[in-house]
Order: C-alpha cells, then structure tokens, then sequence
C-alpha cells in the first residue's frame, strides 16, 4: 500500500530561498569593505597620543646614548642600575618599533571608500566614528554627514537609508 506521504510535497520556500543568492564578488567587496575599516580603527588607536612625556624611537635612542656616556663614570652598583635601565629602555623601543604598524593616513582612502557604506548597513552614526577618534574631513571623505538623517549618516551607494536595516 502506497501512503498519501509517498508523493513528494514541493518544498515551502524560505525567505531566506526567495532571495537572489548574492554572488562572491559582492561578498568578498563587503568583507574587503570590514577589513578596511578593522584596519583604520586598529591603526588610528595605536597611534593616539598618550598622556605625558611621548615615547618615540628617537627620544628612546636618546635617553640609551646618556646612558652609555654615564655608565664609564658610575660605580660598580650605580653600572648594575644603569645596565637595568638600558635593557628596559632597549625593550620598549623593540616593542615600540613592532607595535607602530600601519598609519592611519595610510588607509584613509581604504576606509573612505568602505565607511559610507559600512555605516549603512551596521548603523553607524556619524556621533559613533567621531567618538573613536575619526577625525570630521576623514568622514566627510568617505560621504558620512552628521545632519543627512537622523541615524547620523549619509546614503549609501545602494540607494538605501544608511539607518535602516539590511535583510542580510
């Protein structure tokens, strides 16, 4: 006996199945798009300035050669501080020269050309970049405004409402 489930029902199509498949090209321009920004923030927080004396190599190298110009003069002890010192001092220029990577002038023109439409489809208001440190000609660069809607953003180049919501 043949059961009424034999026959193959046509499967309800999800939402998710009506929706043209999007193609990698316009997957990997997104992700692009998310790096670029990742790299700009990363790149802009490195370099903030910090509260008091700056550090520089430079200023490192310097405090290394008084150093050394002092150790020929010192007593036995006053050497073993001063040896101290210079290994300190030559481990924070190594980790300062490592730690400075990218600057963030750059990857302006990356984050220009991603932000806009990054901002778009996250929700990122204009109040938000400015609060990490994004500096106002870096934003308007990129074609994000302050006063073009109420989420604080600009269109992008999709047509869409940079504050509303994507399906994606």
């Amino acid at each position: 006996m043949a059961s009424a489930r034999s026959k193959k029902q046509p499967a309800v199509p999800s939402a998710r199945a009506a929706a043209p498949p999007s193609s990698s090209k316009g997957r990997s321009r997104q992700a692009g798009g998310a790096a670029a920004v990742r790299r700009y923030l990363v790149a802009l927080e490195k370099h903030q300035p910090k509260r008091g004396r700056p550090r520089t190599p430079k200023t490192l190298e310097d405090r290394i050669r008084k150093i050394d110009a002092e150790y020929e003069q010192a007593d036995p002890l006053r050497r073993l501080h001063l040896e101290q010192r210079r290994l300190d001092l030559e481990t924070q220029l190594t980790e300062l020269v490592a730690a400075q990577g990218e600057a963030p002038a750059k990857l302006e023109d990356a984050f220009a050309e991603a932000a806009a439409d990054y901002a778009a489809k996250h929700g990122i208001t204009y109040a938000a970049w400015r609060r990490l440190g994004v500096p106002a000609r870096v934003l308007r660069k990129a074609g994000v405004s302050r006063s073009a809607d109420p989420g604080g953003t600009t269109t992008g180049t999709t047509g869409t409402k940079a504050g509303g919501r994507s399906s994606g």
